[in-house]
């Protein structure tokens, strides 16, 4: 009773604070639209105005008069995040701690059975009651094993999707052919003649947001792969960025850092983390010879063509919004799931699952990933990538977008949130009710906070602590202090590392572990996670979980 009269003031205050906090708005106005938008594996400066030399100007134009997050945080993979985003819960409260799929879940751990439980509501559920019409398009991920499990069993009305992760941009094919098919609104689909899968994403979106019902507001989910590996561009995007990248890893970061500062979106006293975190796996530049240069630059150049189709998408979403004349009263957030991608951490100069037998990088037959040495400069300036608890694995960028309701305009938001809050924001803006029980299950309460009043440039309620858990990759955070630790890339068995603590207000690359000068700040912390963990239904160790 108590978390649900605490989420219902915070509604209540939220949303007074965006009704008389200058929003302007007719007595007949319908709630605002609402579009979520989740980049796969995008890092955090792979944005033009997150630090990248990637052309993103339809992306740049929406936080020019919106308002860019700089302390947002996702749930560090694919999976967990879906899971987090679509409930309003931490992964393992929704039943998705590990990832899906029978290798990496176990049915009978709750925490980690590999699809949405049956005690959480979506947002196409949440939505679609409070008077929404709602569609999901894009990679699903939160349960492949079922159509009870699928969007159009979870709330959403029309729904394009693959329910797995990775596969081809061009076909539904595997590296090995195996079919991931696509489902339209229940039916099993197969990809057409010029056949992409970020435009064919955007453009089912924008199908479904025309054939809406007239008199709804409407909520669409909308989660296009990229730029997820394999590397697959077209050519005329990749042709853009012929030679961009020849100067190398090194110098490409140290520029994203530069512009980083010189734009207010990190500190300047801030070390940018070190190469390959000082291990030695990644190379310097100059030490690589022509060909493998040549070889890496090239995967690089198909990545920012990748993250520049996926722009040029989102521009196409927003021309549509404005021909239909709903574009001003549209709330759009675009962020990430995870830090971008260093799959298989254990080749830093990435993947090629074809072994050498598919065709030129970014072709329909190639089949790579462009590796733990790029992927360090997508996270620029933080430690490690997708997966992990540090900075790299979990910050996302965040750009929120409604001309209508943020008169905050051009702002930045420096207070942490996190996937959790997006729930409770949606509801908060229409005035919406959150249920106790659907279909028969008593629901547990959402975990987060709204995060509207920045819209009117005001301080949002700051979480209490912030926490995850991912394959034995742990972290919580508590005001300024980051508690965080790392296991092996050995995912199967893995284990919980010792603790690292930090200041982020000082550190936020996470360059001076204060552990051992801080014993009392680090068992206060333990404390606070452990409880988390206890909570939600946390594992310590993965072979544990994995056994039951």
């Amino acid at each position: 009773m108590a978390n649900l009269i605490v989420g219902i003031f915070r509604k209540w205050t939220g949303y007074a604070l965006v009704l008389f906090g200058g929003i302007q708005c007719a007595a007949n106005q319908v709630s605002p639209n609402i579009v979520v938008i989740l980049a796969d594996d995008l890092g955090y400066s792979d944005l033009g105005c997150y630090g990248a030399e990637i052309h993103t100007p339809n992306l740049d134009s929406l936080a020019k008069d919106g308002v860019l997050f700089t302390h947002f945080y996702n749930a560090a993979r694919c999976c967990p995040s879906r899971a987090s985003i679509l409930t309003g819960l931490y992964p393992h409260q929704a039943g998705v701690g590990s990832m899906t799929g029978r290798e990496a879940s176990n049915e009978a751990v709750p925490a980690y059975q590999g699809s949405l439980r049956q005690d959480c509501v979506t947002l196409g559920e949440v939505m679609k009651l409070n008077g929404y019409y709602t569609i999901s398009s894009g990679k699903w991920h939160v349960g492949e094993e079922s159509p009870e499990m699928m969007p159009f069993s979870r709330g959403f009305e029309r729904s394009f999707f693959t329910p797995g992760g990775a596969g081809s941009y061009y076909s539904v094919g595997w590296a090995n052919g195996a079919l991931k098919p696509f489902t339209l609104d229940g039916v099993e689909s197969l990809p057409w003649d010029g056949f992409y899968d970020t435009d064919a994403v955007f453009d089912f979106t924008i199908r479904f947001l025309r054939e809406r019902p007239a008199d709804s507001p409407f909520f669409a989910y909308v989660t296009p792969r990229a730029p997820h590996w394999p590397l697959h561009a077209k050519p005329e995007d990749i042709a853009k960025y012929k030679g961009v990248y020849d100067c190398g890893w090194d110098a490409i970061r140290a520029r994203r850092y530069e512009k980083q500062v010189e734009l207010g979106l990190v500190s300047k006293h801030w070390k940018p983390a070190p190469r390959s975190d000082g291990d030695g796996v990644v190379p310097a530049w100059e030490t690589l010879s022509p060909d493998r240069q040549r070889e890496m630059a090239a995967k690089m150049e198909v990545y920012a063509a990748q993250v520049d189709c996926l722009d040029q998408n989102v521009g196409k979403l927003v021309a549509f919004l404005k021909e239909e004349k709903q574009f001003r009263n549209t709330l759009i957030l675009f962020l990430s799931d995870n830090g971008a991608c260093a799959e298989p951490a254990n080749k830093p100069f990435g993947q090629d699952w074809k072994n050498g037998n598919g065709g030129p990088v970014g072709s329909a037959s190639s089949f790579e990933s462009y590796g733990r040495c790029w992927a360090e400069v997508s996270n620029t300036p933080f430690r490690f990538w997708k997966w992990k608890a540090h900075e790299g694995g979990i910050s996302t960028p965040l750009i929120a977008s409604w001309p209508q309701g943020i008169s905050a305009k051009g702002s930045v938001c420096r207070q942490p949130g996190h996937l959790v809050d997006v729930m409770a924001t949606c509801l908060d803006l229409c005035d919406g009710t959150y249920p106790q029980t659907y279909k028969g299950n008593e629901i547990q309460p959402m975990e987060g906070i709204s995060f509207s009043p920045v819209f009117q440039g005001g301080q949002r309620e700051d979480p209490e602590v912030l926490a995850w858990e991912h394959f034995a990759n742990r972290g919580i955070l508590c005001g300024k202090w980051k508690l965080v630790s790392q296991t092996d890339d050995n995912w199967t068995h893995a284990k919980p590392g010792p603790w690292e603590l930090y200041n982020l207000d000082d550190d936020r690359t996470e360059s001076s572990d204060l552990a051992k000068q801080m014993p009392e700040k680090v068992a206060e912390l333990v404390s606070r996670y452990d409880e988390w963990a206890k909570r939600v239904g946390v594992v310590g160790n993965t072979a544990d979980w994995r056994q039951q």
